[in-house]
């Protein structure tokens, strides 16, 4: 609907058609998930990939989505895993005879681990678990909204 007022003409925004929460849109929030664990960095860029492609979310929405903790629940994952900023631990064996008989020694070294306290490392687990899962179900909230609006 256009209003004239004077010489100018303003539009108002239409808005977005209604229509069902599509594969495209379900598949875009699982990989932006948990796509990030199973595919590693190629789920959660498959995931930012069907976001973008959606006409489902608003540019601002889309950005959060790609912004709010990039690669969604790997870097968790990673951290959970020892496979980044954990404890590296070998346990080295001696075995032989002394002058009194067979002696058996273990010695364990363990190596890393990182300078943060224990109670710092697990808010940002819990931050780097929360914020996509958070940013994923809000997203789903703004789909689901949009998909039953009144047309």
């Amino acid at each position: 609907m256009s209003t004239s007022y004077g010489s100018t003409t303003q539009v108002e925004p239409q808005p977005r058609a209604r229509r069902p929460i599509g594969l495209r849109e379900t598949l875009a929030l699982i990989f932006l998930t948990v796509g990030s664990i199973v595919f590693i960095v190629f789920g959660w860029i498959a995931g930012v990939i069907l976001l973008w492609t959606s006409a489902m979310w608003s540019t601002r929405e889309k950005l959060i989505g790609t912004v709010v903790l990039p690669g969604g629940l790997a870097p968790a994952y990673l951290l959970m895993t020892g496979a980044v900023g954990g404890y590296q631990c070998a346990t080295m064996t001696a075995r032989g005879t002394n002058t009194n008989g067979a002696f058996h020694h273990s010695t364990t070294v363990c190596e890393g681990g990182g300078p943060l306290p224990f109670w710092l490392s697990s808010v940002i687990l819990a931050v780097l678990v929360l914020a996509p899962v958070v940013t994923a179900v809000w997203l789903g909230w703004v789909a689901a909204r949009r998909a039953n609006a009144p047309a």
